[in-house]
């Protein structure tokens, strides 16, 4: 698209908007009255204000003397005015007759020196909170502070400043002219006003959240947040609104200020279409206008993909074929490992759809650590395909990747403006900028469509932006790193263990059935122009047969193509996400290490961590790829991480943790590991209690040695009685129906719960001999064997860990360690290191803390098993 066009359809938008402003011209509204009797001239002023945005909007204003402000309030004495003098006010209101969850308005009008308000028709809301109520607003100048409140309690403070805002801090400021222009036109829909508004938020952080507080104005930029008690007002924080800080015995969380990114012009203009039509600025034809243009784009689209069928594409006869003996050898591998494991790694290659197999077609390519970041001693997280659906364009491919979800954990983000939250909590539009979690991010995709088109559920991280819808097709993570499908059924709770979930339409497959909850549209496509196949750009997430979680990537397909790829690649349930050029898109994230460049363009720093970004595939047109989620995006968004192991994490002073060599540890992730300083005065152990459970000897169940791999003598409680104890394990998940594995077969095993009493270690102890035993910030289980070791440099290094309050049990020796080994039927005993062992039929281990290795739960939960379909037509 050249500049001239870009201009001609910015002016040609912009005229519409100003041919639409005759909704906005000035009128009367019968309902609206001069102050009567007592009434003042502002009171009435407000309550005209009311009556206004109920007739044009349906919009109810619970308490006007409370709920609207001037925002460009008169100089002098209201009854002094001449004319009439054109005002802005800040609103509180709600929709609909059930509700009393108030929306912020901002309303601009005409006021008479009666009292007489004229609508201007300038309506904006600028919170979209459906599900929440701001409350307690107040105002100075432009200002204009309100809580938010969800489930009865505040969850944040906001300031939103109407004078504009700082395009330094939004990142506009470097924009080029066209680009400036097309801001200037999204905040005059977004926020009534070309300069758009400076929002400052606080989120609460607390357990308990207040149910009420007061928000004042204060002297020195300065806002204050009060509760009323029977004997006053106490002060729970005071913000300073210059240095964006808080203090005060209630804990207020700044969010940063929104990044603001550069949209794809032809999606920007679309959203800019809906979005005045929404607020109501422009007549309805305006966001009809934009779908007529779309669907007519849609339809080029379609002829230029046949022209290039004719003109570009090679014959079928010119594609250089796979060899039989490569598709052979994958297919006897894949055989193998099912064998032996029940789940090859990679999956089984994929039959061809159309015609003879081309070169690499349904093969799975190892995705190299040149690309991506590879856990030491972990097979391939990656592997990626390609397949041709559709034998009518036989040259567009669908790109699929496959990552490993034992090894892998899916977890999502919300967009700054996308989607639009309803209950108060907003999204930051960013990863997590801890280093820890920024140096295991390998990959981020696409999420679903804009609450512009339909409004499904989203949380992050336990905070909920919109609540779960019934039917919806859900992908979450589970707190210990797996990840969670569901279509979710009509008033279910969100289950204890979820924390994170994102929706999108029905589900698009399950259980190998396509569309079972009738859906008629994927993507909203009319008959416009003849554009009703539907043939665009999709992706789709999916999990298979296998338990292996798959991204789709369709270059041109509707949805019946794209149903027929997944059910090929062995999907029983898939998701629907985002489609069209500049929103679908997969990238793969590399951290370089010291004195590595990066390649020109797809290299980018964040908090310190360098990253290297690559496409999934060489089509890939998405914004700012391939390093577009590792910075701020407006949009949702899905990221991985490697799920953490033993070995990564080191404990300080040349510790190195090693897994070689111990019991039960043949496969990844280890369940093990081992530290030792050089004296041999300290030896560490890790334990993954996702795959040990935890047995105290001496409760009496001695009996049980499935599985034993390893024993720590316990030494006698002090007399002393124990001033504290850590729990060592973790709990079971929660029974049906909440949650269930994918398949019956692969249950998952509860970890025993074992409590170690003892005394906080604190480091100046001395010199000391016994057991100490925490659990680090990532789940995993620490213990140490003593035997005269520096009591400052155990506690560091369990400091250096992560695990904070170690629990310190003396003994009078070194306590002893049996490590044990399943050899067929039989139980071998054997030092650390050694080969043969000793064969011991049932020992007697006396007062011991043992450790049993058991099967690891499967990568993937599937809650609700028993939901079933319930068709609906058009279910939006």
């Amino acid at each position: 698209m050249t500049a001239s066009d870009a201009r001609t359809r910015i002016a040609a938008l912009v005229l519409g908007v100003i041919l639409g402003s005759e909704v906005a011209s000035s009128s009367r509204i019968e309902a609206v009255t001069p102050a009567a009797g007592d009434e003042t001239l502002d009171s009435a002023i407000r309550r005209n204000v009311a009556t206004i945005l109920n007739e044009r909007r349906g919009i109810r204003v619970l308490d006007p003397e409370a709920d609207v402000r001037w925002l460009t309030a008169p100089e002098g004495e209201m009854g002094a005015l001449g004319t009439t003098t054109h005002h802005v006010f800040a609103v509180l209101g709600t929709v609909g007759r059930e509700s009393c969850n108030r929306d912020l308005y901002r309303l601009e009008a005409r006021v008479t020196p009666y009292g007489v308000v004229f609508d201007d028709g300038w309506i904006v809301n600028l919170s979209h909170t459906a599900d929440a109520d701001e409350g307690n607003l107040v105002a100075r100048g432009l200002s204009v502070a309100t809580t938010v409140s969800w489930g009865g309690r505040v969850l944040a403070v906001e300031v939103r400043d109407l004078a504009g805002e700082n395009r330094e801090r939004t990142g506009a400021a470097t924009w080029g002219l066209l680009r400036g222009i097309g801001e200037s036109i999204t905040n005059l829909e977004q926020t009534g006003s070309v300069r758009g508004l400076e929002l400052q938020r606080f989120t609460v952080e607390a357990d308990s959240p207040p149910e009420r507080v007061h928000l004042t104005f204060g002297p020195a930029g300065r806002l204050h947040v009060d509760q009323s008690g029977a004997e006053g007002p106490t002060s729970l924080a005071v913000i300073d609104l210059d240095t964006d800080t808080s203090v005060g015995p209630l804990a207020l969380a700044y969010a940063p200020p929104e990044e603001k990114m550069q949209y794809d012009f032809l999606n920007w203009l679309a959203d800019r279409g809906r979005g005045f039509a929404d607020q109501g600025l422009t007549p309805e034809w305006t966001g009809a206008g934009v779908e007529l243009m779309k669907e007519v784009y849609f339809k080029a689209e379609e002829v230029k993909a046949k022209v290039e069928e004719v003109v570009s594409a090679p014959e079928p006869s010119e594609a250089p074929a796979e060899a039989v003996e490569v598709v052979e050898r994958a297919v006897e591998k894949a055989r193998l490992e099912s064998e032996t494991s029940g789940r090859p790694w990679p999956p089984p290659p994929i039959e061809p759809m159309i015609g003879e197999r081309q070169k690499g077609e349904g093969l799975w390519e190892v995705i190299p650590d040149t690309q991506v970041t590879w856990t030491p001693g972990a097979p391939p997280p990656f592997y990626k395909t390609f397949v041709r659906p559709d034998a009518e364009f036989p040259s567009k491919k669908v790109w699929i990747s496959v990552w490993d979800s034992e090894h892998i954990s899916l977890k999502m983000r919300a967009g700054t403006t996308n989607p639009v939250p309803t209950t108060g909590n907003r999204g930051d539009g960013r990863i997590p900028r801890d280093p820890d979690t920024l140096r295991r991010v390998v990959g981020g995709f696409n999420g679903g469509f804009q609450t512009a088109h339909v409004w499904y559920g989203m949380m992050v991280d336990r905070k909920v932006l919109l609540p779960p819808r019934e039917y919806g097709a859900t992908a979450g993570s589970w707190e210990d790193g797996r990840t969670a499908f569901a279509t979710w059924p009509e008033g279910a709770p969100i289950p204890e263990g979820l924390t994170h979930y994102r929706q999108n339409l029905p589900p698009l497959l399950e259980d190998g059935k396509f569309n079972p909850y009738g859906r008629n549209t994927w993507g909203w496509h009319k008959n416009v122009a003849g554009a009703v196949e539907g043939k665009t750009i999709r992706s789709a997430l999916c999990y298979s047969k296998l338990n292996h979680v798959m991204y789709f990537y369709a270059e041109f397909c509707d949805e019946h193509t794209l149903t027929n790829t997944l059910l090929a690649a062995g999907c029983t349930f898939a998701i629907h996400l985002d489609m069209n050029r500049g929103h679908t898109g997969f990238e793969m994230y590399r951290v370089l290490g010291d004195g590595e460049s990066g390649a020109a363009g797809a290299s980018m720093t964040v908090e310190g961590v360098r990253f290297e970004g690559h496409n999934l595939h060489p089509t890939n047109q998405h914004m700012k790829a391939p390093t577009r989620y590792l910075g701020v995006d407006y949009r949702d968004f899905f990221y991985l991480e490697r799920r953490p192991t033993l070995t990564e994490v080191a404990l300080g002073d040349g510790l190195v943790w090693s897994g070689d060599s111990l019991p039960a540890n043949a496969d990844f992730p280890p369940r093990f590991a081992r530290a030792a300083t050089p004296s041999g005065e300290a030896e560490y152990w890790a334990v993954d209690p996702r795959a040990v459970a935890f047995k105290d000897a001496s409760s009496g169940d001695s009996a049980n040695f499935a599985g034993l791999a390893l024993a720590f003598e316990l030494p006698p409680p002090s007399g002393a009685a124990a001033s504290s104890s850590v729990r060592l394990g973790m709990a079971p998940p929660p029974p049906p129906p909440r949650v269930t594995p994918v398949a019956a077969a692969a249950a998952a095993p509860e970890s025993g719960i074992v409590t170690f009493d003892g005394t906080p270690l604190t480091g100046d102890e001395g010199r000391i001999t016994g057991l100490v035993a925490a659990s680090d910030r990532r789940g995993f289980v620490i213990l140490a064997r003593l035997e005269g070791a520096d009591a400052a440099a155990v506690r560091a290094a369990f400091t250096a860990r992560g695990a904070e309050n170690p629990v310190y049990r003396a003994a009078s020796a070194r306590p002893g360690l049996r490590l044990y080994q399943t050899r067929g039927a039989k139980l071998v005993e054997a030092e650390l290191g050694g080969t043969e062992g000793t064969v011991v039929d049932r020992p007697s281990l006396g007062a011991a803390l043992t450790l049993h290795a058991i099967e690891r739960p499967p990568g993937i939960v599937r809650l609700f098993p028993d939901m079933k379909p319930k068709p609906k037509t058009n279910r939006r």
